[in-house]
């Protein structure tokens, strides 16, 4: 088992927000007994390319994936004759 901890998007610049994700890795290292292991998720993206050749860099395809989900939410909230498609 291994606690998985993605350093090229952790710690972020939201000191409030890196102090609740390192208490709880650190409580989790505690508990498990096993200290985090530092992955990047660009290189192991980069050793399969799960998105396909045409998506090689996993930054751009998050945000192409998250564009797509915000677009297909919005137009399905609208057609369902919701009046606010941000909100849940």
């Amino acid at each position: 088992m291994k606690i998985l901890y993605p350093a090229d998007y952790l710690p972020t610049t939201n000191p409030a927000q890196v102090e609740v994700i390192d208490n709880f890795v650190k409580g989790l290292e505690t508990a498990l007994r096993i200290p985090r292991t530092h992955i990047s998720l660009a290189e192991e993206w980069k050793k399969d390319c799960p998105g396909g050749p045409e998506h090689p860099y996993i930054a751009e395809y998050l945000k192409l994936v998250g564009l797509k989900h915000s677009l297909v939410s919005i137009s399905t909230n609208l057609s369902s004759g919701r009046r606010r498609p941000f909100l849940p």
